[in-house]
């Protein structure tokens, strides 16, 4: 058999447009493709489908093809296979004089030049990496002219133009090829490494909380996880978000905050309230000398902490996506979201329960591709408020946050404790889903001045 040439990037212009490309193709400056890789794809298609059919429908799809020949002979190949016909050089070629295709695209000069030049099927998973990688180019480009299209096009509209294109930009980015299938063995070892990490203390698949009521329960938050706590208004799910920050801080872990209901001076002010054990109320007018020594010792003691945030309003999935990827680059290990319900969807036009959906399939996307602890407030129904001791059907908007989030955690009043102390309101935590782990109900205290639960 004769192995193909490395594959290249050519400029060869194509028999005919695919359908929807054609007119971002005509006005890019190259068109990038290789045409080798495709052969070969092709080629091993033909030659070897048992063993080379699975990994090209998973990796591939028509569009990833340039040349619009190997488009349609792939998709003449797929659908043999799908059907169970045998894979032949005569009967591709009878489908393709079906469809009036046999001379410009499959005559049985070109499909046999295709089968004897095809590489080892051995070698067919580079080739595939090489289709694909050009095909995301090749959207790349695209994405560009169609972004400097609307740039030329609405000038007075700058923020409408970066949201389309960012937009774009992250669907383009879900096109990268999927992860392998792993067999038992390759399994086991991934493991096996995760549990020798553990027993090293090198790694943890649980982050603690520094509740020590929440970490008895699990061992702690799920590592990387997507967690939802979710309360009603005023219920305190802001004020055990701002306990952790400050928890995961002290422990040296970098944390990255969405504030989409609080500007940035009045988290800090929580922060120093809760570190000064003072009213935080006392910090809306003048305070003593002795407690204004406490506020200055906790500013300074905040100043050092790892952490950042960002009060964009108006968040979209794609904001969330670029946005996290940065944090996690400055050394962010757990982000918090402020809250889900604030946030929208890319299109303004879907329904909020789709517009949720896209929100909460993005949070989870990106736990576990950045292997980071999400966590995510969210709000209770009225009708769960109402009735007290909060299910996981009391979520508010979308049976999505369930069903996306790893761990979810309920926070409400215990009821019965009008006559409480603020500084000592019990409040049930209540692990209403823990995906690797065990629920059930914890009691907490919570100091409403300083805005502290322990």
């Amino acid at each position: 058999m004769i192995m193909p040439a490395p594959a290249t990037s050519k400029s060869k212009p194509p028999i005919r447009r695919s359908r929807s490309n054609a007119t971002a193709e005509t006005l890019s400056p190259t068109a990038i493709y290789s045409d080798d890789a495709e052969k070969a794809v092709i080629g091993s298609m033909m030659a070897q489908p048992g063993e080379v059919m699975d990994d090209a429908k998973a990796m591939l799809s028509m569009d990833d093809f340039f040349v619009p020949a190997h488009q349609e002979i792939f998709r003449e190949l797929v659908a043999m296979w799908n059907s169970g016909v045998a894979i032949d050089v005569y009967l591709i070629h009878q489908r393709l004089i079906d469809r009036k295709l046999a001379e410009s695209v499959g005559s049985p000069g070109i499909l046999s030049e295709l089968l004897t030049s095809f590489a080892s099927h051995l070698n067919v998973g580079f080739y595939i990496q090489e289709v694909k990688k050009k095909s995301m180019l090749r959207a790349l480009q695209r994405g560009c002219v169609t972004v400097a299209q609307d740039i030329a096009e609405n000038p007075d509209k700058a923020y409408d133009v970066a949201e389309r294109a960012s937009s774009l930009f992250s669907r383009i980015d879900s096109l990268k090829e999927s992860s392998p299938i792993l067999d038992a063995a390759a399994c086991v070892a991934r493991f096996n490494l995760e549990r020798d990490a553990i027993q090293r203390g090198e790694g943890a698949n649980r982050m603690a909380s520094g509740i020590m009521r929440i970490d008895e329960a699990n061992g702690g938050f799920p590592l990387p996880g997507f967690v939802v706590i979710a309360s009603g208004p005023g219920g305190g799910k802001t004020a055990i978000a701002g306990n952790l920050l400050a928890n995961f801080c002290s422990y040296d872990i970098g944390v990255g905050v969405f504030s989409l209901e609080m500007t940035i001076p009045q988290l800090i002010k929580r922060a120093v309230a809760s570190a000064a054990r003072i009213d935080s109320r006392r910090l809306n007018g003048k305070i003593h000398d002795a407690e204004q020594l406490r506020v200055d010792a906790a500013t300074n003691e905040i100043r050092q902490w790892p952490f950042w945030i960002d009060e964009t309003a108006n968040l979209t999935p794609a904001d969330l996506r670029s946005k996290c990827r940065q944090l996690v680059k400055k050394g962010a290990k757990v982000i918090e979201l402020d809250y889900l319900q604030l946030m929208r969807g890319s299109n303004r036009q879907d329904e909020r329960r789709e517009q949720v959906a896209e929100i909460t399939r993005t949070i989870k996307l990106l736990t576990n591709e950045l292997g980071i602890l999400f966590i995510v407030l969210a709000q209770v129904n009225r009708e769960g408020r109402k009735r007290g001791e909060l299910q996981l059907s009391d979520l508010a908007e979308s049976s999505t946050i369930e069903q996306d989030a790893d761990a979810v955690l309920l926070l409400e009043r215990k009821a019965g404790c009008d006559g409480c102390p603020t500084s000592a309101i019990p409040y049930i935590a209540r692990w209403a889903k823990y995906r690797d782990g065990s629920i059930g109900d914890m009691e907490l205290t919570y100091n409403a001045p300083e805005l502290r639960f322990t």
